[in-house]
């Protein structure tokens, strides 16, 4: 049976259906969202890019390669002076252009140019069909990590 409201008077449906909308939209306020301040950079201390050109060989032990590798800072500039020890897992040869900073028993340590940059080159061995990683990373003398992860190259001696 239906009963007839009168102005100011409330069904017991509309209350529950207001109350309904006011939990279902309340969690839907929003304050002036909190942005956090920038803090740090977002990537490695160092950046390293490496290539190597060109990324096929013959194995003929005479084919060579050049690997160049850019270093950048936290800032995104080149880094200069910067030391990078590299090794590689082929029976080829590597050999430093630049500034060489010492010859280490399991690979060679060079130093960045002004420009950020050190290169190197590689000389095919005589093994055929053959993927030759070239792997390059921050080195130092102390023995402390600098957390950077070492980056390489890859060239295919066919």
């Amino acid at each position: 049976m239906r009963t007839p409201t009168s102005r100011g008077t409330l069904h017991a449906g509309t209350i529950f259906g207001a109350l309904l909308a006011s939990l279902v939209l309340g969690g839907c306020e929003q304050d002036e969202a909190v942005i956090p301040p920038l803090a740090g950079p977002s990537a490695l201390a160092l950046s390293i890019d490496m290539q190597a050109v060109p990324s096929i060989l013959n194995a003929d032990g005479v084919s060579r390669s050049t690997i160049t590798t850019t270093v950048y800072g936290p800032d995104g500039k080149p880094a200069p002076d910067q030391r990078l020890f590299f090794t590689h897992d082929g029976d080829g040869l590597l050999f430093a252009t630049g500034l060489v900073a010492g010859p280490l028993q399991t690979g060679v340590a060079v130093s960045t140019d002004r420009d950020g940059v050190a290169r190197l080159i590689y000389q095919a061995g005589t093994e055929p069909n053959r993927l030759v990683h070239i792997t390059g990373e921050p080195y130092s003398l102390d023995a402390g990590s600098s957390g950077e992860l070492p980056r390489f190259v890859v060239i295919h001696q066919r």
